[in-house]
């Protein structure tokens, strides 16, 4: 009988250290959620902390925010759109 109360110690208290690293891994991804430029609106710690491998992989397929370009520059460099030749052409009429 006491056997079975040491086993049952052992796996509660492996449990526990599952939990807590679990919390360690979870506040880790959190961070570089916050690294790529999210907040806590997009939940990334309980993504991380209730569904494991799968929100891991959520955070590391997240985009980075700080290093993507704004969206008027973004609009700027790929515009066909030049304005001088077309205040240019507007004059010589």
């Amino acid at each position: 009988m006491i056997g079975v109360f040491f086993v049952f110690l052992f796996y509660m208290a492996l449990l526990a250290a599952v939990i807590i690293l679990n919390y360690f891994i979870a506040k880790k991804f959190e961070a570089i959620a916050f690294q790529k430029g999210y907040d806590v609106s997009i939940h990334s710690f309980a993504m991380c902390f209730w569904l494991g491998l799968v929100g891991y992989l959520y955070v590391i397929a997240l985009p980075n925010l700080k290093m993507m370009p704004s969206a008027n520059a973004t609009f700027a460099s790929t515009s066909t759109y030049d304005v001088k030749t077309f205040n240019n052409e507007e004059n010589e009429q």
